[in-house]
C-alpha cells in the first residue's frame, strides 16, 4: 500500500517536471505566434483616436518596463527573496533625498535642473538656454 502511494508521488512529480519543461521550451514560440497574428488581426480594424492614443500611452509606460523586468529576472543572479527591501534600503534613501535639497526644489516644477519654460510652448520642449547650460557642463 505505501508503496503504491509513492508511486503515484513519483509519477505526479514526473508529469509536473515534464509539464514544465513543455512549457518553458514552448514559451517563447508560442507568445511570439500569438502576437505577430494579434497584430495583423488587429492591424486590419480601424480604431477611434481615442482609443490609439489611450494605447499608446499604456504602451509607451508597460513596454520598458516589461523589458527591463524580463531582462533583469533572466540575467540577474540573485535569488528572488534577496530583493526584498530591508531597513539599510531605507536609510540610504533618506540619505540621498537629505543631500540634494536644491535638486528637490527644480524637480517639483517638472523641468530638469537648469531648464526654464518656454514662453511660445507647452514647457516639454528645451530651451535655449538650457541647451546651453547643459553644453557648459559638458
Amino acid at each position: 500500500m505505501l508503496k503504491k502511494a509513492y508511486l503515484c508521488s513519483a509519477n505526479n512529480a514526473y508529469a509536473r517536471m515534464k509539464l514544465f519543461l513543455f512549457l518553458k521550451n514552448w514559451t517563447l514560440p508560442v507568445a511570439m505566434c500569438t502576437g505577430a497574428s494579434a497584430y495583423l488581426i488587429l492591424s486590419r480594424f480601424p480604431l477611434s483616436e481615442g482609443f490609439k492614443s489611450a494605447t499608446h500611452a499604456l504602451v509607451d509606460v508597460l513596454q520598458p518596463t516589461l523589458i527591463f523586468s524580463m531582462l533583469f529576472i533572466t540575467f540577474c543572479k540573485i535569488n528572488v527573496r534577496d530583493l526584498r527591501p530591508k531597513i539599510w534600503h531605507a536609510w540610504a534613501l533618506l540619505f540621498q533625498v537629505a543631500l540634494c535639497p536644491h535638486r528637490r526644489a527644480e524637480g517639483r516644477q517638472g523641468l530638469p535642473p537648469g531648464a526654464t519654460r518656454s514662453p511660445h510652448g507647452s514647457g516639454h520642449e528645451k530651451s535655449e538656454e538650457y541647451i546651453i547650460i547643459k553644453m557648459r557642463t559638458i
